[in-house]
């Protein structure tokens, strides 16, 4: 059955539905939000992002916690780009459970192309594509960091899978921690490349990854498996706002903190 690009609805930031966090955190650059499938989710919500271009492991802790978020009652938000993205939307489809597809194109196009199987099953199994653009609009880097704000207003916490220090994921992390959102991400693996890995050695440290007065800093919740979700989600249960957070999760210093720019360093490539 071929996806219909017509809206099921288009999202205004008075309607009285709208979540709180996102009527908060919308920005003036989106006059509108276009969305197939159901909206707003009553389910609590987990983003899972990361890198387009991840380790093996990385990849597959993404489509472990997309299922694991499911079997835990949770619905699962990410880009629809390839990697942890891809990984996560899959890993929720593979547990029977509701994934939302947060996008810069129109809902006309696909960015990355070759994702129209991905929207189809997406909506198929009652998950939900938002868009941030109306038709005829393809992804831009301003959408895409865009989309992360959204993303990220969506969700009740944010975890990143496998980050670079320069990509869209720190980016998206950003915006997480101005919302006050808690953020999870794991630690590197023994052997992996440092390099690669950087970004969430940045957001598992003290210092605050940017120059931004107005982020409180806390280090992100440290993971190490995928099969700790359900403890980080009771963790939320216990403390949704991250202003007094308890300290469930082991975090540690980097050895050199960097601090970043969001559009300085965003790539686009995450």
């Amino acid at each position: 059955m071929p996806v219909t690009t017509e809206p099921d609805r288009i999202v205004l930031p008075g309607d009285d539905d709208l979540p709180d966090d996102i009527r908060a955190y919308w920005p003036e650059a989106v006059p509108a939000l276009y969305v197939r499938g159901p909206f707003p989710t009553a389910q609590p919500a987990i983003a899972i992002i990361g890198t387009t271009a991840p380790s093996p492991i990385a990849r597959s802790w993404a489509f472990a916690c997309g299922r694991e978020a499911v079997r835990s009652g949770w619905a699962v938000v990410s880009g629809m780009a390839r990697g942890i993205d891809g990984a996560a939307h899959e890993g929720a489809l593979a547990a029977g459970g509701v994934t939302i597809g947060v996008v810069a194109n129109g809902l006309d196009s696909h960015y990355p192309p070759g994702r129209e199987s991905l929207t189809q099953r997406v909506l198929e199994r009652g998950g939900t594509i938002v868009s941030i653009s109306p038709p005829g609009i393809e992804a831009t880097h301003e959408g895409l960091l865009l989309r992360n704000q959204f993303t990220c207003a969506m969700s009740d916490i944010v975890l990143a899978v496998q980050s670079r220090g320069r990509g869209g994921t720190l980016a998206a992390t950003r915006h997480a921690a101005r919302q006050g959102k808690l953020i999870a991400a794991f630690a590197p693996p023994a052997d992996g490349e440092r390099e690669e890995w950087s970004g969430n050695e940045l957001l598992l440290g003290e210092a605050s990854p940017w120059r931004d007065r107005a982020i409180t800093w806390r280090p992100a919740c440290r993971l190490t498996d995928p099969a700790q979700l359900p403890e980080l989600f009771a963790h939320f249960a216990r403390q949704p706002s991250v202003d007094a957070p308890d300290r469930l999760f082991e975090t540690r210093k980097p050895e050199q903190p960097r601090l970043l720019e969001e559009r300085a360093t965003y790539n686009g490539d995450e």
